[in-house]
């Protein structure tokens, strides 16, 4: 949070995920569940290869903070100039990413 009591508008998803997750589980001891028992898989289950991640404003959402504010016209022209404009979009965006590959050593233990 910042100064203002406002999210961060530029953390990255998965990282600012996995914070407010420890923040929720320490404060209030509710750990998030999976999916309801019983519920059929994704049809993309085994496919592998692909992880989902969420846009900064759902994850905010998702653990009950306030909503992004739209960047002041400025801190818009200035995050153009630094190019750092493409990052910021893709934050607002859900996209999927590739895994990560088992490691060498992994691979010669099975």
């Amino acid at each position: 949070m910042l100064i203002k009591n406002e999210p961060y508008r530029y953390a990255t998803p998965a990282r600012t995920q996995t914070k407010l997750a420890a923040l929720r589980i320490a404060a209030t001891g509710v750990r998030r569940r999976g999916s309801t028992k019983g519920a059929k898989r994704s049809p993309n289950y085994g496919l592998g290869g692909t992880k989902a991640v969420k846009a900064l404003a759902t994850v905010y959402a998702e653990e009950g903070l306030p909503a992004l504010a739209q960047p002041t016209s400025a801190e818009d022209r200035v995050l153009r100039a630094s190019g750092a404009g493409e990052f910021a979009d893709s934050l607002k965006s859900e996209r999927r990413v590739r895994r990560k590959s088992p490691t060498a050593s992994a691979k010669s233990e099975k």
